[in-house]
């Protein structure tokens, strides 16, 4: 028998849809599955993209963009609440 440290358990254990991780992932490629995952759409300003973001989202949580935007240290600006989000540079 041996022990080790499983460094993601969801690989091992499944997936709780309703929770989004993200490893040193792309700005780009967080915010599209935000997107097919919750249907809720967020633009990125010119230079946000060489943003990486680790987090883990709760896909119920009702300030996710204001979330990105406080890993990012950017502005969130809200185009239709809960559906439509912007972040841009401050």
């Amino acid at each position: 028998m041996k022990t080790d440290t499983i460094r993601r358990p969801q690989d091992v254990f499944g997936v709780d849809d309703s929770v989004l991780i993200f490893e040193q992932a792309p700005i780009t490629e967080v915010v599209k599955v935000i997107r097919e995952k919750t249907g809720i759409q967020i633009d990125l300003a010119e230079g946000l993209e060489k943003n990486l973001i680790t987090t883990r989202i709760n896909s119920n949580e009702p300030d996710i963009a204001g979330e990105l935007a406080f890993l990012c240290g950017c502005k969130c600006e809200t185009l239709v609440k809960g559906k439509h989000y912007r972040l841009y540079e401050k």
